[in-house]
């Protein structure tokens, strides 16, 4: 719906609930915005900050890069227009589950079997996002944020490696965690809190 106050669409995520958000720049700030990536030439661009001090990687050997937590609809968003518009960016997406780009609202669909797969719920594989370039980290959890040196510590949830990864900009996009309503049964066997896709491949196992 048409905001009549403002005149332009309402940002979709605000009626998601308390998701990541990003501001975009509109009109002559977006097109500045641009030609700060376009115009600038390689070595150039390493020297982009975005109107901040330049982080730990701006003036290394490796240009500058985006670190996104997160690799679902905001996350995944973030990371692709990150990259389509600053292609000589390098950006990694953390995610801790076994997709990325999933549609959320689809999962009820799924379940009760008017959606075909889990694989139709999905816009965006890992192996898409890496196509445009983009180092997807499947299946590895961020666990801290050392804000002071400008790195993500982060795990391996299968093979239990640990590491820490650089970033001159960071984007924090891990979504809400529900809250289970305090009443009696609700953590009776059968009854399930579906959030995620993971949630619900481990429901349509039991149904």
């Amino acid at each position: 719906r048409r905001d009549p106050a403002r005149g332009r669409e309402p940002a979709r995520a605000a009626a998601r609930g308390p998701r990541a958000t990003a501001t975009v720049p509109g009109g002559a700030d977006r097109e500045a915005a641009g030609r700060s990536c376009a115009d600038a030439s390689p070595g150039a661009a390493r020297l982009w900050t975005g109107g901040r001090a330049p982080g730990p990687l701006a003036s290394g050997g490796v240009g500058r890069r985006v670190v996104v937590i997160g690799g679902d609809a905001a996350g995944g968003s973030a990371a692709s227009q990150a990259k389509k518009r600053c292609p000589e960016l390098d950006v990694v997406m953390f995610e801790r589950g076994r997709a990325t780009s999933y549609s959320a609202c689809g999962i009820p669909y799924w379940i009760s079997d008017a959606v075909d797969s889990e694989a139709d719920l999905i816009a965006r594989t890992p192996e898409q996002h890496r196509a445009m370039g983009i180092d997807v980290r499947m299946r590895t959890e961020v666990v801290g944020i050392d804000l002071d040196r400008r790195v993500v510590h982060w795990r391996g949830l299968e093979d239990g490696g640990s590491g820490e990864e650089p970033f001159d900009d960071l984007v924090y996009a891990t979504g809400s965690v529900p809250m289970r309503p305090p009443v009696p049964g609700i953590d009776a066997a059968g009854v399930h809190g579906v959030q995620t896709l993971d949630d619900a491949a481990r429901l349509e196992a039991e149904v």
